[in-house]
């Protein structure tokens, strides 16, 4: 979401994507493409990609290819 999202529409979206994954259908449609079952929202999944940047971050120096 972009920057200047209000909390108001965010809340909005987190819960709209919250009752999508929540449907069976969804289950069935990412088995069907094979997509990892994967499903995070909101300050959890802001959160998840702050520490996972991070840890690449990490790697990334230790194997030297920072430049």
């Amino acid at each position: 979401m972009g920057p200047q999202v209000s909390d108001a529409d965010y809340r909005k979206w987190v819960s709209a994507f919250d009752r999508m994954m929540a449907a069976p259908s969804f289950d069935r449609m990412r088995a069907g493409f094979g997509l990892y079952p994967f499903a995070m929202t909101g300050t959890l999944l802001t959160d998840y990609i702050k520490k996972t940047v991070d840890r690449y971050g990490r790697q990334v120096k230790e194997l030297g290819l920072v430049r």
